[in-house]
């Protein structure tokens, strides 16, 4: 039976706001709200989605001004070649009804289009406390042997992970109302890393190296122009 890798950026429990648990979840992989587990088999693979659905819920698109409004925390953009202002901006709540700010980023001849989300990168960025909404939940093998990588990093000094081989599930709990949707789809190469008492999450077909200098270039967003188009 094959052990698969399970990731869980956890989550939409209850015990996360229990701080003993909270602690010992954090200690297990460095980050907060992540957790590694193993499962006894691979799921199964999802069947690639429309073209409209590949991004999956994302939340509300809004202009920069808008989302600023919308949390507590600076949001942060690259200052690099590659990615720089996003053409979208989501702010999207979860059971904890805290504020998750995703950057879409269209592919470009330098940002490859990932066969996942059809866009070029994603950028979540959350405040890391309590509960989450964000569950990488499967690193698992695409036939017999599992071949994703869970790789140790460190951004601008500060722990992280990068995720790259096979794809894993990406779950996203969202609020609406008293009903709350889970909504899963595949994920390819990520970056996981903290910066302050923030996580942040990239997401492309990038390579590592490339996607650790992004990381460390993030710089407040200064423009309202971001995410109106």
């Amino acid at each position: 039976m094959v052990t698969a890798l399970l990731l869980l950026l956890i989550v939409i429990t209850a015990l996360l706001a229990v701080p003993d648990f909270r602690t010992a979840v954090a200690d297990r992989l460095g980050l907060s709200g992540i957790v590694i587990r193993f499962v006894g088999e691979a799921p199964p693979e999802l069947p690639p989605p429309a073209p409209h659905e590949a991004i999956g819920y994302l939340g509300r698109q809004l202009s920069s001004s808008e989302a600023r409004t919308e949390v507590d925390f600076s949001i942060l953009v690259p200052a690099t070649a590659v990615l720089g202002e996003p053409d979208r901006v989501y702010v999207g709540f979860g059971r904890s009804e805290e504020p998750i700010v995703t950057l879409v980023y269209r592919d470009s001849d330098e940002l490859p289009e990932s066969e996942f989300t059809g866009v070029g990168a994603l950028l979540t960025q959350f405040r890391a406390s309590t509960s989450r909404e964000l569950i990488e939940k499967g690193l698992y093998a695409k036939g017999i042997f599992p071949d994703t990588t869970l790789t140790s990093v460190t951004v601008s000094g500060a722990p992280g992970y990068w995720i790259e081989g096979a794809a894993h599930m990406l779950v996203y709990e969202v609020s609406s109302g008293e009903t709350f949707t889970d909504e899963l789809r595949l994920a390819g190469n990520v970056l996981l890393w903290e910066r302050g008492d923030m996580t942040y999450r990239l997401e492309s077909e990038l390579t590592m190296e490339t996607a650790i200098e992004i990381a460390e270039s993030l710089v407040p967003v200064e423009t309202d122009a971001v995410g109106t188009d």
